[in-house]
Formats: structure tokens, C-alpha cells, sequence
């Protein structure tokens, strides 16, 4: 963000002293203004009332998601939270997501992961799970989720209550 924001290469002078101080002021902030997509909390209560299990793989460091986990209510409904702080490699590398499986101890093909980056579609595909790219959230205009090969688009947190539910119907 410091480099797109600044015009800056890393390696410009400055740049570390910026990037420093923006770290500190997100750290600071980071859960203030963050909220649910709309539809998320439904879905996280019918996911629950099912009896399913739900976790959380982010490339967010663990200083900034556990902050952001507890202000909106969800560290301790949370299965897990695994950060690049947990793994040696993270997204799109299937490591984190392997992990993840690990410690519920399910079998990444018994998992769906969501993702809105490409990112996330590769690390749970490469882990063995299967995969669904949401349109909403934090992707870049010129990127297009139904390019991503998921196996499974969504435009709506509320979508994949459907999608929930085939799954259910075929195991």
C-alpha cells in the first residue's frame, strides 16, 4: 500500500520509515471501521445453527487479525485463525490452508474455502479443498472472481447457504 500510495520502490529512501508508521496507525485502527459484508452474520449464524465448523486463512499478520476477530465478535465463534505468522509459507502456497485442515482435523476435500483473491482459489485448490471466489469484498476493478477457476462464483455472502447445502446433500 506504502509503494502504490507514495509512488515508492521499496528500496527508496523513506520507504521503511513509512511503511513503519503506516503499521502503527493500522495496528492502532485496524478493527475501528472494520464490519461484516452484508449477509456475512446470517450466514456465520446458519453455518452455526448447522452444527459446521468455520475458520478463518488470511494473509493479515496475527497483530492485525486477532484484533479485528475479537471487535466483531467472531474470535470465539471461530473453529481457527491461521496468519502467515502460523506458516512458513503463505497465500497462495497451500500451507496455510493444509494447516487449517490439520488442526480441525478434516479432510481438506470435506472443506469449502472462500476467497475473494486469486490467492485464495490457489491455495485451497493446491490444498485439496474445494473452492468458491466471492465478486464482493476487496478485489481490484480489473479483476474478474469467474476467471479464477473456483468451483463455485458467488455475489452474495447469502449464496452460499445454497452452495452449503449441496454440499451437505452429497457427502
Amino acid at each position: 500500500m506504502v509503494a502504490v500510495t507514495f509512488s515508492m520502490d521499496p528500496e527508496s529512501p523513506g520507504f521503511e520509515e513509512l511503511r513503519q508508521e503506516f503499521l502503527e496507525r493500522y495496528l492502532k485502527d485496524c478493527a475501528v471501521h472494520s464490519k461484516l459484508f452484508d449477509g456475512m452474520a446470517e450466514l456465520l449464524e446458519d453455518i452455526e445453527k448447522a452444527k459446521l465448523i468455520w475458520g478463518v486463512v488470511t494473509n493479515k499478520p496475527v497483530r492485525f487479525a486477532e484484533p479485528i476477530m475479537q471487535r466483531l465478535g467472531l474470535a470465539e465463534r471461530s473453529a481457527v485463525l491461521i496468519c502467515p505468522d502460523h506458516v512458513k509459507n503463505s497465500k497462495p502456497d497451500p500451507e496455510p490452508m493444509i494447516l487449517a485442515c490439520k488442526m480441525l482435523d478434516l479432510d481438506p476435500a470435506s472443506v469449502l474455502f472462500v476467497g475473494d483473491d486469486l490467492r485464495d482459489i490457489e491455495s485451497g485448490r493446491d490444498a485439496g479443498t474445494r473452492t468458491a471466489a466471492v465478486t464482493y469484498g476487496y478485489i481490484h476493478p480489473d479483476d474478474n472472481p469467474r476467471h479464477w477457476g473456483a468451483d463455485v462464483v458467488v455475489d452474495h455472502p447469502l449464496e452460499l447457504r445454497k452452495v452449503l447445502d449441496n454440499a451437505l446433500c452429497s457427502c
